[in-house]
This record gives structure tokens, C-alpha cells and sequence, in this order.
């Protein structure tokens, strides 16, 4: 008895042209420089054929205008999607499935018509069904049957008599057409499924393959020798860490890094980790170039990375973004100055050109991997020393902050000092301190070059106290200021302000039984009158428009003997707004 279910279909696409379509030069990750923040700048070499073409897997997202080849001739780069064949195995898939798998056995992954639920049920249970699948679009179920491929539609010579169940029919021995995939199942049934129609095999023996419809390519044309094409994207990122271990009047540093990568796999790629403060203005857009891009996402990037509204900065209307399209507004006239559009997003933060890349060699590394790497350790002295900030207690008025003459301002920490060992520089990071295999504290190590000194919070000082308090009225002045002028006005951004004399004290007690080395911090907004101490450093800061009165960082360093109480005076003038 033989049971027959027979529909035919005509594939949508050949698998010879997917596998035209999928011979993808791999463009392996040559170099890769790691940022901290999850950027990173990928290079990768791309192999043309004898045409000057090469199709890439286009999965990547680079960042706007980072996109550059270094071919020696010019090379136009298509992004388009199309069906791949995808291997994950290493075997090549040739004109068909059945010619890939024919004679093993395996679990083939289809896609067909939800009608034909109960009729392959019916196949894996009974034998002597044969089907021959069909879809109806979107509206497809996903199957999956175990079985033997087979070269052959039906090894067996057709019953003289077949029962007519489904549709009866006869026809002689004959091979699948390659764009069908035929499985008989261990019940004995036949399933013929078209090529184009099955989304993934899996071999007993452990080779896979599958069919990725619509999957991202991008196509190269233009030059025949090989070159490199380099981007900047999101995805992969280093992260550093920093062990002080203590021991006397030594300290051993040590340096390690994560690397994270979720971009491609790297096959003995050069990495480079990043340190620095790059003002790197489009990260966050995506190229048009890049995978599942439209231009509204596009334009939305651009106009987020430049300001939140670029229509309204300083008072002034900007119209020099990348977004114009007018020639003579690529620079803009701000309060009478013409400036670059890029220097209204600027944030500066450490040193602007110092961008430090430390090559780790050769790294091989998965996608979705992580890995910790050693980065080197060092020698270096320490001081124990007792750090107190007591900050700047005024506002950018010039007026006392409202109950901050004491809080936060008595919190002593004790800290050690150390000099970097390494030949490179000491990025932001987290730093534990341990003494003798016990862990005393973490906090953060800041950007710190080969030989210059830092400082890092250990614990509170609980046996070291101090105090700091502070009065001003702008009535009081000493004979040695008396060229102050009290009470004397100022107008500053159509706001009236006058001047006020402050006097603050510091008391600071050393409870312990041995020396205790102290550093004292102030920061003021103001100009200093007289100290009772002078300071060890005195800094003045940038200055802020937003604030009338300039700043200064005051730095007081002495030794206290044990039980030792000292107080010190300090007094500075400042502008209050009226």
C-alpha cells in the first residue's frame, strides 16, 4: 500500500545562485583598537576577485564618516541584502542540499504549509506516506523531521495497483531534481522538500548548514589588489583593573584588562587598547552604510549627536550641522564670532590629544567572548598620608550653601600615594589596595603618566578628626585690608553683587599613637587675603562663565605627632549676588 500526497512547486529561488550569491570573501579582522567606552576601530582585509569585486558580509554598523579603504584605486561599496547559504562547519555546500548530505543521515529544518501538520505527523509514525511539501507564504510553520537524505525521490518500483488516498499516480525511478531535498524517514515515508524551502541541516556526523534569507552584503568594486577597509563601530571594548599590594614602604602594582568582543570573530587580529579622552563627535550615528539603516534613523542620530535642539545654542540660531544643505552656513556667527558647529558639543575633559594605544600583540578571540589578560606589573614607594577635601562651600553666586559648613566637609580618608612604575600611562579604572592578602579598599585610579604620583581613598579615618568653619558679613576688615572697601558693589550679568570678606578655620587632631602625614584641600571662590599657614600649592582654576568669582585650589601638607592638635586661619574675599 502506498499513500501519496503530491503538490508541486516551483522554487522562488535556485540554491545554485545562493551559493553564487554566498561565496562572501570572509574579510578577516586584521586589527582591532579597543576603547573603553565600546567603541572600537575595526580594520579588516578584503580580497577582490580578477574583476575588482568582492561581496563582505555586510552585518556591521560603522559610525558616520569612519567608513575609508586604502586601495589604490577608487572603490564603490554597494550595501544590499540578498539569501545566503550559511556554513558552520567548514564543509561547502554544493549545488543542492541533496548532493551536500546525500546517503547521511540528519535533521533538516523546513519551512511549509500549516496544512500539512497532520500529514508529516501521519509520515513519522506510518510508513509508506510520501509528500511532497508547499508553502503559502508568510503564514508557513517551521518543521522539523530526522531521517536519511536521499538521492532518489523512491528506490522502490511502484505498486501495480496504488490505493487512492490522496492523489494516485505512477511514475519510474528517478533522481531528485537538485532544487529538492528528499528524507525518508526511519518509518519508511518519503518527504520531498523543496531546496528553497528548508532553513537549516544538521548531519549526524556534526556538519550544519542553513539558509539566511535577506541577510546584509556588502559589495566591493573597483581595485584587484587586496586593501584594507577601516571603521569605527560599537560592540567590543577593554576594561582595565588595577591590584596595589602593600607592603612596608613598597607597593607592587599590578595591571590587568578584560577584552569583550561582539562584533566578529578575530583570528590572531593586532589589538591595541585606547586611553585618552577622544572627541570622537558622530560614535553614536550609524553610516547610511551600514546594516538595516534608513535615513530617518540616520538623520535622527546626526541631529542628537549634534544638540538636542540645534536651532536654539547660546541664543543664537545654529545652522552649521552636517544636515545643512546650504554651502555658506557650514560655519555660523555666534555673539559676533565665527566658530566651528563641532565646538558647541565639545565636553573637555583630560588632556584633548593625549590618545594612548598599547599594542598587546596578536589576539584570537569569538564572537561573544570575553578574555583577561595580564598587562604588566610594577615596583613603586608609597606614603600613607590622611586626605581631607573640604571642597568649595559657596555657590556660583557667591552665596554660602545652606547647611554645608560642616557637612561633608570632616571627612578624612586615609589614602596611599604612589608612583605609576609603568611606561604608560595609568587610565581611569578601579584600583583594590590589599596589604599581606587582605583586601583594605577600592575605589578609582584616575589617568595618571609613567612617573607622576597618585592617590588613592583606602577607608575613613576614624582616628584622625578635623573641622572646618567659616563667617563672613562683609562688615568686619582687618587693618591689613582695609583698602577692600567694604560693602563695594559690582554689577555682572545684569546682576548687582557685593563684596564680602570670609574667615575660615581648620582644626585637625591626631588621635593615634604614631605620626599621621596630612593633606588638607580647599578649594575657594575668591581671591586669598591672609593665611595663618601658607599653603603648600596654590592653583587657580578655569574660569566659568556661569560663575562670578574665580576659583582657587588651596593645598595645605604637614605631619601630625601623635596626639598633636593644630588650627589654622584662612581668609579670602568673594563677590555675593545682592
Amino acid at each position: 500500500m502506498k499513500r501519496i500526497a503530491m503538490i508541486f512547486l516551483v522554487p522562488l529561488v535556485a540554491v545554485a545562485d545562493l551559493v553564487k550569491q554566498s561565496e562572501l570573501d570572509p574579510a578577516p579582522v586584521v586589527s582591532v583598537g579597543l576603547y573603553k567606552n565600546g567603541l572600537a576601530v575595526v580594520t579588516r582585509q578584503i580580497t577582490p576577485d580578477n574583476k575588482g569585486v568582492s561581496r563582505v558580509d555586510g552585518a556591521c554598523r560603522p559610525a558616520y564618516g569612519t567608513f575609508w579603504h586604502s586601495a589604490d584605486k577608487p572603490v564603490t561599496v554597494t550595501s544590499s541584502k540578498a539569501d545566503l547559504l550559511r556554513d558552520t562547519d567548514g564543509q561547502s555546500v554544493l549545488s543542492s542540499w541533496t548532493d551536500t548530505y546525500a546517503g547521511r543521515e540528519a535533521s533538516v529544518t523546513f519551512r511549509a504549509a500549516p496544512t500539512l501538520s497532520s500529514t508529516i505527523a501521519d509520515a513519522e509514525k506510518n510508513g509508506g506516506v510520501r509528500i511532497k511539501t508547499f508553502s503559502i507564504g508568510e503564514k508557513d510553520n517551521l518543521f522539523t523531521l530526522s531521517g536519511t537524505v536521499s538521492a532518489i525521490h523512491d528506490a522502490r518500483k511502484p505498486p501495480e495497483a496504488p490505493v487512492r488516498r490522496y492523489y494516485a499516480y505512477q511514475e519510474p525511478i528517478q533522481q531528485a531534481p537538485s532544487s529538492d531535498l528528499s528524507l525518508r524517514l526511519a518509518t519508511g515515508s518519503l518527504v520531498i522538500i523543496p531546496d528553497v524551502n528548508v532553513v537549516a541541516v544538521a548531519a549526524k556526523d556534526g556538519v550544519a548548514c542553513g539558509i539566511e534569507r535577506q541577510a546584509p552584503v556588502l559589495k566591493f568594486e573597483g581595485a584587484t589588489k587586496p586593501y584594507a577597509v577601516q571603521y569605527l563601530t560599537q560592540g567590543a571594548a577593554w576594561t582595565p583593573a588595577y591590584r596595589l599590594d602593600l607592603k612596608d614602604d613598597k607597593g607592587t602594582v599590578t595591571m590587568t584588562a578584560d577584552l569583550r568582543n561582539e562584533i566578529m570573530d578575530w583570528d590572531e587580529a593586532e589589538v591595541s587598547l585606547i586611553s585618552g579622552f577622544p572627541n570622537l563627535l558622530y560614535a553614536g550615528v550609524p553610516s547610511l552604510i551600514g546594516w538595516d539603516m534608513s535615513f530617518n534613523r540616520y538623520r535622527d542620530a546626526v541631529n542628537a549627536a549634534e544638540n538636542a535642539d540645534p536651532w536654539a545654542i547660546g541664543g543664537a540660531r545654529m545652522r552649521s550641522g552636517v544636515m545643512s544643505q546650504s554651502v555658506m552656513m557650514n560655519s555660523a556667527a555666534v555673539d559676533g564670532f565665527e566658530v566651528s558647529p563641532a565646538a558647541f558639543t565639545v565636553n573637555e575633559s583630560g588632556a584633548g590629544s593625549d590618545i594612548h594605544y598599547r599594542s598587546i600583540g596578536k589576539v584570537s578571540l569569538k564572537k561573544g567572548e570575553t578574555r583577561s589578560v595580564p598587562l604588566g606589573t610594577g615596583e613603586s614607594e608609597i606614603k600613607r598620608i590622611v586626605d581631607w577635601d573640604v571642597g568649595d562651600s559657596r555657590d556660583e553666586y557667591g552665596r554660602n550653601r545652606k547647611n554645608d559648613n560642616e557637612q561633608g566637609t570632616a571627612i578624612l580618608w586615609d589614602a596611599v600615594r604612589f608612583t605609576n612604575p609603568f611606561s604608560f600611562p595609568m587610565t581611569t579604572a578601579p584600583i583594590e589596595v590589599t596589604e599581606a592578602g587582605r583586601i583594605l579598599g577600592q575605589a578609582k585610579s584616575t589617568w595618571t603618566n609613567p612617573g607622576d604620583t597618585t592617590l588613592v581613598k583606602i577607608t575613613k579615618a576614624l582616628s584622625v578628626k578635623g573641622s572646618y568653619s567659616e563667617t563672613g558679613d562683609g562688615k568686619t576688615i582687618s587693618s591689613k585690608i582695609s583698602s577692600l572697601k567694604a560693602d563695594e558693589r559690582f554689577n555682572y550679568q545684569s546682576r548687582d553683587y557685593r563684596k564680602e570678606v570670609v574667615s575660615g578655620t581648620f582644626i585637625v587632631q591626631n588621635f593615634r599613637k604614631v605620626p599621621a602625614s596630612l593633606i588638607v584641600k580647599k578649594t575657594i571662590s575668591g581671591e586669598i587675603v591672609e593665611t595663618s599657614i601658607a599653603p603648600t600649592k596654590n592653583r587657580a582654576l578655569p574660569a566659568q562663565d556661569c560663575r562670578v568669582n574665580l576659583e582657587r585650589a588651596l593645598t595645605w601638607e604637614f605631619e601630625l605627632q601623635p596626639g598633636e592638635k593644630r588650627e589654622f586661619t584662612l581668609t579670602y574675599w568673594l563677590w555675593v549676588l545682592i
